[in-house]
């Protein structure tokens, strides 16, 4: 039996916390305007999150010349769908988002990234935008916004420093 992935119920706690979901509605394959909504959101997510990397493998120049545009568009191009041009296929969804994983533990595992220190470090920071009162609010497109007065960024070079990902094999 394969154990659940740890960082799955760790999002899920931000999610259920930050009023993005309530642990267990789940999206249908043929959305209505709301869940089209989420859609769109997580393909924001996931495309600025892609050029987030672009940005750290190239030089500020070379990023703002090639790629700035092209996210700024891409983003314009995905608050424009309708919910006619829309076709989830949750099978390929599943197959993109391992695939992500793969190809991005991959790269951490070039680098020598400790994975699951770096990702309960962004857990600790993400969790620290629902402000005093753990209330999130919300960007006009759903997105959790940084609450100024308890937003904690997530100190990723020091966890880099600390810690270090090396193989020891399949257990």
């Amino acid at each position: 039996m394969i154990n659940k992935d740890y960082r799955q119920d760790l999002v899920s706690d931000f999610m259920v916390k930050g009023k993005q979901w309530d642990g267990e509605t789940l999206l249908s394959s043929t959305p209505n305007q709301q869940e089209l909504e989420t859609y769109k959101l997580r393909l924001k997510l996931s495309i600025e999150e892609t050029f987030e990397l672009f940005e750290a493998m190239l030089t500020e120049r070379a990023y703002k010349d090639k790629f700035e545009n092209i996210l700024n568009t891409i983003n314009s191009e995905i608050a424009s769908i309708s919910s006619e041009q829309a076709e989830i296929k949750p099978v390929d969804i599943f197959d993109s988002l391992v695939d992500q994983d793969y190809v991005n533990i991959g790269l951490a595992n070039l680098l020598g990234l400790d994975m699951k220190a770096g990702f309960q470090e962004v857990q600790h920071s993400n969790l620290s935008k629902f402000g005093p009162e753990g209330i999130p609010t919300f960007r006009e497109d759903g997105k959790v916004l940084k609450d100024p007065r308890t937003y904690v960024e997530p100190n990723l070079a020091e966890v880099y420093k600390k810690s270090s990902y090396t193989y020891t094999g399949f257990n």
